[in-house]
């Protein structure tokens, strides 16, 4: 079963193994919980989690999102998923 552990930025696999999460990971999944079944733009995502100030790339959050969707897929009864939305974002999606 999948676990999440905010306040130790750390979260565990369908296995049981804990995985250390960036500052940065664990934000984007903290923002994507709190928005579970919105779709989250890849802007709003930059915005939350880099603020104003920086410029990183779409990519860079899509790069985050390929770890975070690994440790989603570990389950094998895929309870939780981050779906892409095509051309708008992400959603957070728990069954």
């Amino acid at each position: 079963k999948l676990k999440i552990w905010f306040s130790k930025y750390e979260i565990a696999d369908a296995q049981g193994k804990i995985i250390s999460l960036s500052q940065k990971e664990c934000a984007i999944l903290d923002l994507l919980y709190k928005k579970r079944g919105e779709v989250v733009t890849r802007d709003n995502i930059i915005e939350n989690i880099w603020g104003e100030e920086a410029f990183p790339s779409t990519r860079t959050v899509d790069n985050y999102i390929v770890k975070l969707r690994r440790w989603c897929e570990s389950d094998p009864e895929n309870l939780v998923e981050i779906t892409s939305i095509r051309g708008a974002g992400y959603k957070l999606i728990i069954h």
